[in-house]
């Protein structure tokens, strides 16, 4: 809430502050994406309203611009006005890797991964020392899993996890690019580090999404902890049959001479 706060501030300090703005919108959006506990009445309106007011506020910064665009697609759904302003964000700084991230990252979102794959891939040439290099890799894995390129999606979401193994939506890459590539192994193993996770409270996802991942390779682990318990009863049965079994067939023991 921190971050809200002095941003916050600073808007009341100047209300047509672009940077404050986009910022603001974002932290908000991050919240509702993540399924934090809300902040206010209306986080979703207070979201959009923000980063329209970026906008209008006719800065020349590309940072801003490309934010607010990116919360106009993820919060607002208006992705005319989204994806033309992450555009031109991209116009005014090309040389940005966090503007082509960003611009990227909503034109994936926006239904057009082909269009998002030179931007993210030019963000990754131009930050390979950000500590975020991770995110890139994971959202040009979107691209590409969207593409139909499901080969490329998982050499990059296998170098997003090997940078952050902790972040779970790298997961939503790397698990159906498995199921596509027909390795269920694979896919298996994998779902296993989000559900572990979510059940700890380790992911800001809820852990239903981890439930949702698990579908995607056809084993929920809700069924698959109660098939366990059976195998492990039936198990047990057995076990006990069999005792029965040969303590009948070698009759009661003698006893020994004194």
């Amino acid at each position: 809430m921190s971050a809200l706060e002095l941003l916050n501030k600073a808007i009341d300090l100047e209300p047509s502050y672009a940077p404050a703005l986009a910022h603001a919108a974002w932290c908000i959006e991050q919240r509702l994406t993540r399924d934090w506990p809300r902040i206010g009445e209306d986080d979703v309106g207070t979201s959009v309203v923000l980063a329209r007011r970026a906008v209008a506020a006719g800065s020349d910064d590309a940072v801003a611009v490309v934010l607010a665009g990116f919360v106009l697609v993820m919060v607002g759904r208006d992705y005319t006005a989204g994806l033309d302003d992450v555009r031109r964000a991209v116009e005014r700084n090309p040389g940005s890797g966090f503007v082509n991230f960003f611009a990227g990252t909503a034109l994936v979102y926006g239904g057009e991964p082909e269009k998002a794959l030179p931007l993210l891939r030019r963000a990754m040439m131009l930050g390979p020392l950000d500590p975020s290099y991770y995110m890139y890799l994971m959202v040009a894995g979107w691209a590409e899993l969207f593409s139909g390129h499901p080969d490329e999606a998982l050499a990059l979401a296998e170098r997003s996890v090997a940078l952050y193994p902790e972040w779970d939506s790298t997961y939503w890459v790397l698990i159906p690019a498995y199921v596509q590539l027909d390795r269920a192994r694979g896919a298996r193993r994998a779902r296993e580090i989000p559900i572990a996770c979510a059940e700890h409270g380790g992911f800001g996802a809820p852990a239903s999404a981890a439930l949702q991942i698990s579908r995607l390779v056809g084993d929920d682990p809700r069924r698959s902890a109660g098939r366990r318990s059976a195998r492990i009863e039936r198990s047990r049965e057995a076990r006990t049959s069999l005792h029965r079994r040969r303590n009948r067939a070698n009759g009661p023991r003698r006893r020994g001479r004194a």
